[in-house]
């Protein structure tokens, strides 16, 4: 489209739909915390980023969208948590360090059920990757693609994958994120996390009216939930609004509006004269 209409007016989208890989806590190895940490600092996000999306992606958001106001930067994580998500070699090294004092100094042998279709394509690719990353630290991975009917068994109660669990889903809200798929007996809590903090964080923020005071306690949140690793975040694809000159009054807000973008296109408006101007008709 760049090509072929120079004049085109393009704006990125931060993707609200992202691939997770969740970790089973009710059952070892992943229920321990030590193996879901080194999991997540063997695989360099932003390599898959840079090989699978051209760089075009959010190589490190989930489960929290930038867009939110509880959305942290890794770069401005607290340093124990920031070295869990952003890969170096040295990081790597710590895993090997953590699967030993989880008494898996050899690592050891797993599967992941997945289902990486439609908009999601690109991570059956990036599920080749996970599976070289995890090599690096002694974690044998067997890829087990599965069909659309397995998948809607599997990402719902009673969660019967066998270890590992890699779907597609939306992000919604950052109420909605924590309440659905983090909360204890949550309907797509699909890590089966429990997890009495994230429980109280939660509760509080859903009745704190402040509106400063509730960020702080979902970011709070969120924040624990990356120390916790319930889950692999992979990098999340973007979309693109597009629109000619000649359209005004909108500047790409109608691809990030839930439900329905009615009340912004009420206010677009068409420059006939421009149109004209530049394409010969109006």
């Amino acid at each position: 489209m760049k090509t072929t209409n120079p004049d085109m007016q393009f704006k990125p989208i931060s993707g609200v739909l992202a691939f997770t890989i969740y970790l089973k806590t009710t059952k070892e190895p992943t229920s321990n915390l030590k193996v879901r940490q080194a999991l997540n600092m063997a695989v360099n996000r932003k390599e898959m980023n840079d090989v699978l999306l051209g760089g075009t992606g959010n190589w490190f958001s989930w489960p929290a969208h930038p867009s939110w106001p509880s959305y942290t930067p890794v770069e401005e994580l607290p340093a124990n948590i920031r070295e869990i998500y952003e890969w170096t070699p040295e990081n790597v090294e710590k895993a090997k360090q953590l699967l030993a004092e989880a008494e898996y100094p050899d690592g050891f042998d797993i599967s992941i059920q997945y289902n990486a279709t439609g908009s999601m394509a690109p991570l059956a690719q990036g599920m080749e990757m996970i599976k070289e990353y995890w090599s690096d630290i002694g974690v044998n991975l067997d890829l087990i693609p599965v069909d659309a009917p397995t998948t809607a068994y599997l990402r719902n109660p009673p969660f019967a994958y066998d270890n590992i669990l890699g779907v597609g889903g939306g992000l919604d809200s950052e109420m909605k994120v924590i309440e659905g798929k983090f909360r204890t007996g949550a309907p797509w809590n699909r890590a089966i996390v429990s997890d009495a903090h994230v429980d109280e964080l939660y509760d509080a923020a859903a009745v704190e009216f402040d509106a400063a005071k509730r960020t702080a306690l979902l970011k709070e949140c969120y924040q624990y939930i990356l120390e916790q690793a319930f889950t692999v975040g992979v990098p999340v694809i973007n979309s693109y609004a597009a629109w000619h000159p000649w359209v005004k009054g909108w500047q790409g807000e109608a691809a990030m509006i839930n439900p329905g973008p009615g009340h912004v296109i009420s206010h677009i408006w068409l420059d006939l004269d421009l149109k004209e101007e530049m394409i010969g008709r109006r």
